[in-house]
C-alpha cells in the first residue's frame, strides 16, 4: 500500500538546538555564580541569611546571663522613701507607653532576644494587670511620618477609657510608672520638642511632657505606692522626683535584652541595688553651666551647631562640687544652693542595706598612690559596696584651674555577708592627678604638671558626700615635658600645644574659680566663621597613574610580620586604581576583597550595647548601655562584658568593632549619649577594660568619635571648641589611655569640624597629636556616612587612611592641590596601613564556615549538565531513522531489495556469514524466539547511525521506508510465541514509521 510522503519541517530540531542553547547559557551562568559564591560565599551569606547570624546556644546563654548580671549591677536607686522597697506584694500595674515599648538599648532592642517588662516581672511571680497592659498594647501611638525619632508615645489621659485607672487601683494599690528616653545616636537632643509627635513647644526632650505629667498625677492621686522607673541612657531633668508621693525611683539605663529580669529581681528583693551614678543629675536643664549650643546658619541656609566649652574644665560634677562652696562644709546658704541645682550628684547610688567605710592607710610607692579602705556591712542584707576616691588639690589664684574634687580611683567589694567586713586597696598614679598648665604658670611653660603642697585624699560617697580623708604631701613641682620628668607614661614625646587657637577664641570666657561671676556675665564666645554652603572645591591636578607591580605576595603570607618589614610596601605596589577605592573607601560593616593582594571580604560590627553587622544582619546579645555599665563601677564587669562581646564576634566571623563609648559626657544634652560618663578617668579606665576584654578573642577594636563632641559618626553639621586643657583632661583623655595601653587598633572621627576644620582634615588631631605625640601606629580612619567626603586629600595628607564613605562620590585618585608623586606616597602608607588591620581582623574572624545554601549552586550545576547531556542524546537520536538487521532479514533484503537503492547512496546492506543466511530459512527454535526481539534491539543500536544523511531522491527514500517495514514484520513474527516486551513494542511502532 502506498503511503503519501510528508516533507518533514524541522521544527522539532530547530526547538531543541535552542533548548541546548539555552541550557548550556544556563549552564555557564551557573557556574560563575557558584564559582563567585564559593570564592566570597561570607559576602553572599548575606543574602542567605536575612534574619541574622545566630550564635551557639551555649555562648547565647553564657551572654544572657552575663547581661542580665551587668544590669543587676548597674541599675541604680534613686529613692527609696520609707523602705518602700523592696515589695512585699505581688499585685502591681505597669503604666506608661514605655513599659510596653521600652528603650532596651542598640537601637530599641530591633534585631536582638530581649525579655519585656511583664515577662520579667511574671517569672518572677508578681500578677501584672493584664487588663492595663493589655492597654497600651492596643493604644500604641504611630509618630508622625512613620519616623520615630525623638517622637514620645505617652497617651493623652482623655484616651483613657473612663474607669480604667480606678479598677487598676482595685486590682493593686502599686502603680509602676515607666518614663523612657532614646540615645541620641549622635545628634543633639531636641530642645524644643513641638515638631516631634508627643512633644510640647518650648520643653526639651529630657523634661516630661505634659502627658506625662498628667500621667504620674494621676497614679499619685490615685495609688498608695508609686514607683517610677527612668528608662534613659543619660540623666533627665530631675526635679519632679522631689515630689512627696513618689515612694521610690530608680535608674536603669538602657538595660540590655536581659536587664528588665534584674529590675524585677531588685523589685522582689532577690537582688540589692548597687548601681552608683556616672553622671550628675541636676534639678534643670537651664541651670548647666557653659553656653548651649549656639545654633548658626551659613551662607546656603544649613544650620551648624556650635557646641562651645566656655565652662573648660568645670562640667559635671566638677563644676557643682566647685562653684558652690567645697564638698564637707556646713555653710547653709551654699549648701541650699547646691541643692536647689543638684537633684542626685555624681556617685550616688542607695542601697537595701549599709555600709561603714574608713580609711585604713595611705601609701605613696613612687609614682603610686596605695589607698586601703575597710569596709564593713552595716545592714540586713547581702550586698556590695563601691570605695570611691577623690583627690583635692591645692588652689590659689593665678594657678592652673582644677576642680575642688576630682575622682582618682575606685574599686568594689564582693558581696558582703551581714556584718562581714573587708579592706579594699585602691590605687592610682600620680599622672592620675595631672593638670594642664596652658599659660605656663607653674612651670613657665605650657606641659602636663602636678604641683607641690598638700593633697586631700577624699573617701566619698559620691562627690559630694565625704566619708573619710586623708593629706598626702607632693614636696616638689613635677613637670612632664624634655626639661622636667619627660613625658607621661605612653607618650612617644612630650605634650606640647596643639590648640591655641582654640583656647584663643575661649579667652575671657572661660570658667575661672578666681572669678565665677564673671563667667556667668561673660558674652559669647568669638565663633569660627562657617564654611560655605557649598564648600570649598579642591583644585585637581589630574588623575593619578598607577601601574600595580607582580611581587606575587598574598595577605595572608604577612600576618605575622613586623609593621616596618619591607614585604608591606611590595605588598602595597600590588594595588590597582579600583584596587585603592575598595581598600580605602569601605561600606558600612563591610570590607571587600581585593584579589590582587589575596585579601579576603570580612565583616566589620558597630557596638550599640550589643554588636550589630548591618551589612549581614547579624547581632549578638544586647548588653546594657554604656552608662549602665558604668554605673557598675566594675572594671572586672566590663571586661568580662568585652571579653563576651569578642567571643560573638569570633562565633559571628566578625573581624572588627567599631566602639562608641569613649569620650567623656559634656552635659546630657549634648551628642554624647553613647559613652560612659561625664567624668574622664573613670569613662578611660572601663574603655580599656572593654577593649582589653575584646582584644583578648584576637578581635580587633576601633573607638569612634575621635575628635568629636559624639562617640558616633555625628551629623557633619556640629562645630566643636574646646580650650586646650578641657581637651585634654576631658574629651580626649579615654582615647589617649587606649593608645597608651595599646588595646585599640583604629581610631575612627567624624565629620564634625574642630573649630574650623573638619575634624578628620585636622593635621594637629591626626598627626601632631595622635601619631607623633601619642606615638599611635595603627589606621585612622573617619566615618563620613553622613557627610560629603570631598576632599580626601586633605583627608590624607592630615593623616587620615580609611575613609567610610559613599564610594560613588569618593575620588581617591584625583592629585587634587597634592602633587601625584606625593599623593601617590599618601596612597601608598595608608593602603600598608589599612592592609595590616586587614590582616589582624581576618586572621581574627577566621574562615567562616561554608553554608549549606552552596550546595543549591552545586545541585543545580548537576541537573544542569544531566538536562543538557539527555537533550544532546536525544537529538542525535531523533535525526535518525533506526534500522534493526538480523541474519533472515539481511539475506532477505540482499536477494529482494537491492539495487537501484545500493546504487542511489541508499541505506548498504551489511556483509553476513553464509551460515546466518542459511540458518535464516529454518524454523526458529524457542529459545531463539525469545532472544529475538533482544537480538533485534542490539542490532538497532549497533545499525542505527546507519541512516543518518540518506542522499536518495524522495522516490528511493520511500523504497527504504517500505522495506524497513517489511523488517519490522518479519522481525514480529520472528518473536511470535515469545516474550514481547513494551519496549519491544515501541520499537516496532517507531520501525513501522
Amino acid at each position: 500500500m502506498s503511503q503519501k510522503h510528508r516533507k518533514p519541517t524541522g521544527n522539532g530540531n530547530r526547538k531543541r538546538r535552542t533548548c541546548r542553547i539555552l541550557l548550556a547559557v544556563l549552564l555557564v551562568l551557573s557556574v560563575i555564580a557558584g564559582a563567585s559564591a564559593a570564592y566570597n560565599y561570607s559576602k553572599w551569606n548575606t543574602l542567605f541569611r536575612p534574619g541574622g547570624g545566630s550564635l551557639p546556644a551555649e555562648l547565647a546563654e553564657k551572654s544572657a546571663d552575663l547581661s542580665e548580671r551587668a544590669a543587676e549591677q548597674g541599675i541604680v536607686l534613686l529613692k527609696n522613701q520609707e523602705n518602700t522597697l523592696p515589695l512585699t506584694r505581688l499585685q502591681i500595674n505597669l503604666l506608661g507607653a514605655a513599659s510596653d515599648r521600652p528603650f532596651y538599648g542598640g537601637e530599641s532592642g530591633d534585631g536582638y532576644v530581649c525579655v519585656s517588662p511583664e515577662e520579667a516581672l511574671k517569672e518572677e511571680n508578681f500578677l501584672v494587670n493584664r487588663e492595663l497592659s493589655g492597654f497600651y498594647e492596643k493604644n500604641r501611638i504611630t509618630p508622625a511620618g512613620g519616623q520615630a525619632g525623638f517622637s514620645n508615645y505617652e497617651i493623652p489621659q482623655a484616651d483613657y477609657p473612663d474607669g480604667l485607672l480606678d479598677s487598676a487601683r482595685d486590682y493593686a494599690d502599686i502603680a509602676c510608672l515607666f518614663f523612657g528616653r532614646r540615645d541620641a545616636a549622635g545628634s543633639h537632643y531636641p530642645a524644643d520638642m513641638e515638631a516631634w509627635t508627643g512633644g510640647d513647644a518650648g520643653r526639651h526632650y529630657l523634661q516630661l511632657t505634659q502627658n506625662e505629667e498628667d500621667l504620674l498625677e494621676a497614679a499619685c492621686s490615685r495609688f498608695g505606692t508609686v514607683i517610677v522607673i527612668l528608662n534613659t541612657p543619660v540623666p533627665m531633668e530631675a526635679d519632679f522626683l522631689s515630689d512627696e508621693r513618689i515612694d521610690a525611683a530608680l535608674w536603669i539605663g538602657e538595660p540590655g535584652g536581659q536587664g528588665f529580669r534584674a529590675l524585677a529581681g531588685i523589685l522582689s528583693g532577690r537582688i540589692a541595688p548597687e548601681g552608683k551614678l556616672p553622671d550628675t543629675w541636676v534639678r534643670n536643664l537651664a541651670d548647666l553651666p557653659g553656653q548651649a549650643a549656639a545654633v548658626l546658619e551659613d551662607s546656603g541656609g544649613q544650620e551648624w551647631n556650635c557646641d562651645v566649652c566656655t565652662e573648660g574644665i568645670y562640667s559635671g560634677y566638677r563644676y557643682y562640687e566647685t562653684r558652690f562652696p567645697d564638698a564637707g562644709t556646713d555653710d547653709p546658704d551654699g549648701l541650699e544652693a547646691w541643692a536647689q541645682a543638684v537633684a542626685f550628684p555624681f556617685g550616688y547610688g542607695l542601697s537595701y542595706t549599709s555600709f561603714d567605710r574608713k580609711i585604713a592607710n595611705v601609701l605613696q610607692g613612687g609614682d603610686t598612690v596605695h589607698v586601703t579602705v575597710h569596709v564593713t556591712n552595716t545592714g540586713s542584707v547581702p550586698g556590695r559596696d563601691t570605695a570611691q576616691i577623690y583627690v583635692r588639690a591645692p588652689y590659689k589664684e593665678g594657678s592652673p584651674e582644677k576642680p575642688d574634687v576630682r575622682l582618682a580611683g575606685f574599686g568594689k567589694t564582693a558581696l558582703l555577708q551581714p556584718g562581714e567586713e573587708t579592706e579594699l586597696e585602691v590605687a592610682f598614679s600620680l599622672e592620675d592627678m595631672l593638670t594642664w598648665d596652658s599659660t605656663g604658670t607653674a612651670a613657665g611653660r605650657a606641659a602636663w604638671v602636678l604641683e607641690k603642697g598638700s593633697y586631700g585624699v577624699l573617701l566619698m560617697e559620691d562627690a559630694h558626700t565625704v566619708t573619710d580623708k586623708k593629706k598626702l604631701k607632693i614636696t616638689e613641682d613635677l613637670v612632664y615635658d624634655d626639661s622636667g620628668r619627660g613625658p607621661k607614661s605612653g607618650e612617644r614625646q612630650s605634650a606640647a600645644p596643639v590648640f591655641d587657637s582654640m583656647t584663643e577664641r575661649l579667652a575671657g570666657v572661660t570658667a575661672s574659680r578666681a572669678d565665677w561671676q564673671a563667667f556667668e556675665d561673660a558674652g559669647q564666645a568669638r565663633l569660627p566663621a562657617l564654611p560655605s554652603a557649598a564648600g570649598e572645591t579642591p583644585a585637581s591636578s589630574g588623575k593619578l597613574s598607577v601601574k600595580p607591580a607582580d611581587n606575587r605576595l598574598r595577605l595572608k603570607d604577612l600576618q605575622d610580620r613586623e609593621a616596618d618589614d619591607p614585604a608591606w610596601p611590595a605588598l602595597a605596589d600590588q594595588l590597582s586604581a579600583s584596587d585603592y577605592q575598595k581598600l580605602l573607601v569601605r561600606q558600612q560593616d563591610q570590607s571587600e576583597a581585593v584579589a590582587s593582594v589575596g585579601k579576603p571580604f570580612f565583616l566589620e560590627a558597630r557596638l550599640q550595647g550589643g554588636i550589630r553587622s548591618g551589612g549581614a544582619g547579624r547581632t549578638g546579645t544586647l548588653f546594657p548601655s554604656a552608662s549602665l555599665l558604668a554605673a557598675a563601677w566594675d572594671p572586672e564587669l566590663t571586661a568580662a562584658v568585652g571579653a563576651q562581646i569578642g567571643a560573638e564576634a569570633a562565633a559571628l566571623h566578625t573581624g572588627l568593632i567599631r566602639i562608641p563609648y569613649a569620650g567623656v559626657r559634656r552635659s546630657p544634652v549634648s551628642p554624647s549619649s553613647m559613652v560612659f560618663s561625664e567624668d574622664p578617668l573613670l569613662s578611660a579606665n572601663l574603655t580599656v577594660e572593654l577593649l582589653r576584654g575584646i582584644q583578648s578573642g584576637g578581635i580587633c577594636t576601633c573607638l569612634t568619635g575621635f575628635g568629636q563632641q559624639s562617640g558616633y559618626s555625628g551629623s557633619g553639621h556640629t562645630i566643636f571648641l574646646a580650650g586646650e586643657q578641657a581637651a585634654r583632661e576631658l574629651y580626649l583623655r579615654p582615647f589617649e589611655k587606649a593608645v597608651a595601653e595599646g588595646c585599640v587598633d583604629m581610631i575612627c572621627t567624624g565629620p564634625d569640624l574642630l573649630e574650623d576644620t573638619p575634624a578628620w582634615q585636622s593635621s594637629v588631631l591626626m598627626t601632631d597629636l595622635l601619631r607623633r605625640e601619642w606615638g599611635f601606629e595603627g589606621s585612622a580612619a573617619a566615618d563620613l556616612s553622613c557627610a560629603d567626603p570631598a576632599g580626601t586629600a586633605a583627608g590624607l595628607e592630615a593623616g587620615t587612611d580609611l575613609f567610610y564613605a559613599d564610594r560613588a562620590k569618593t575620588d581617591l585618585l584625583t592629585a587634587d592641590s597634592a602633587g601625584a608623586d606625593q599623593k601617590a606616597a599618601l596612597l601608598q602608607k595608608a593602603a600598608i596601613r589599612v592592609l595590616q588591620l586587614a590582616a589582624a581582623a581576618e586572621k581574627a574572624a577566621g574562615p567562616a564556615p561554608i553554608p549549606f545554601w552552596l550546595l543549591i549552586p552545586a545541585f543545580l550545576d548537576l541537573v544542569l549538565i544531566l538536562l543538557l547531556v539527555r537533550l544532546l542524546a536525544g537529538g542525535r537520536g531523533g535525526r535518525t531513522i533506526p534500522r534493526v538487521q538480523t541474519a533472515e532479514t539481511l539475506t532477505e533484503d540482499s536477494r529482494t531489495d537491492g539495487g537501484p537503492a545500493e546504487k542511489a547512496g541508499g541505506i548498504q546492506a551489511q556483509p553476513v556469514p553464509e551460515h546466518t543466511a542459511a540458518e535464516a530459512s529454518m524454523p526458529v527454535p524457542e529459545a531463539s524466539a525469545q532472544r529475538a526481539p533482544r537480538a533485534a534491539r542490539d542490532l538497532f543500536r549497533e545499525n542505527v547511525e546507519k541512516g543518518r544523511g540518506s542522499k536518495a531522491d524522495p522516490e528511493t527514500r520511500r523504497a527504504v521506508r517500505a522495506r524497513r517495514r517489511r523488517k519490522a514484520e518479519r522481525v514480529k513474527r520472528s518473536a511470535a510465541g515469545s516474550e514481547w516486551t513494551e519496549a519491544d513494542e515501541e520499537g516496532f511502532e517507531y520501525l513501522k514509521k
